[in-house]
């Protein structure tokens, strides 16, 4: 059953990804318009890197904020 719901995501995941395509490149001309992107840049969004790979193996991170207010969590203190 777990492998069969993991196919039903990726499968879902795809799908959604192939119809909301089109609409990515106005969403990202409009914020390159109010300068919350960088034009250049641009392609780098669909996956073009603007700089060559180096050669070797190559490690990825990707870090992501959740959230801002930290201290403001009962938790936290």
């Amino acid at each position: 059953m777990t492998r069969m719901l993991a196919r039903l995501a990726l499968s879902s995941y795809r799908w959604i990804g192939t119809a909301v395509y089109p609409l990515v490149w106005g969403y990202l001309a409009a914020r390159a318009a109010k300068g919350k992107e960088d034009s250049a840049r641009r392609q780098e969004r669909y996956g073009h890197a603007s700089a060559p790979r180096p050669q070797g193996p190559l490690v990825w991170f990707h870090a992501a904020s959740v959230r801002r207010d930290h201290g403001r969590d009962p938790a936290d203190q």
